[in-house]
């Protein structure tokens, strides 16, 4: 592996975790060293992180990636070069993940109200939402 990638000091990147069951989370982070052997470490985390090219063939990944030496390649999360060419794909995992975190707020408030504290038309209310937001089933 050779340090020829972007994931160079300075470098903005962001880092993509969980995911299988819901929306993945999203942190941003900046690369804070690089070694002669092209993994790099990141301000405020510890560890090594090994940078791999996109995918020739089209199947794989899009951007330029990395994981972190030493796990599983979805243990500690996927970091993406943030760059023109990413920019879009992050931002809206970002906004994705956000989404997620409100919508589990509004469920955890549904949860906890009590039936005699419903009027209908908060009801309706509800109901005109989620129509906006369910796909048309035939």
């Amino acid at each position: 592996m050779t340090n020829e990638h972007p994931f160079i000091p300075g470098a903005k990147v962001a880092m993509q975790s969980g995911g299988r069951w819901g929306a993945a989370e999203w942190q941003e982070f900046e690369v804070e060293k690089l070694f002669k052997n092209g993994r790099f470490t990141l301000k405020g985390r510890e560890g090594q992180w090994n940078a791999y090219p996109p995918s020739a063939n089209g199947y794989g990944d899009k951007h330029w990636h990395a994981y972190r030496a030493g796990s599983s390649r979805y243990g500690e999360g996927t970091l993406l070069i943030w760059d023109e060419n990413s920019d879009a794909e992050i931002k809206e995992g970002f906004a994705t993940s956000a989404r997620e975190k409100r919508l589990k707020k509004l469920q955890h408030g549904f949860e906890r109200l009590r039936y005699g504290d419903v009027t209908d038309a908060a009801l309706d209310a509800i109901e005109s939402a989620l129509s906006l937001s369910r796909p048309e089933r035939s």
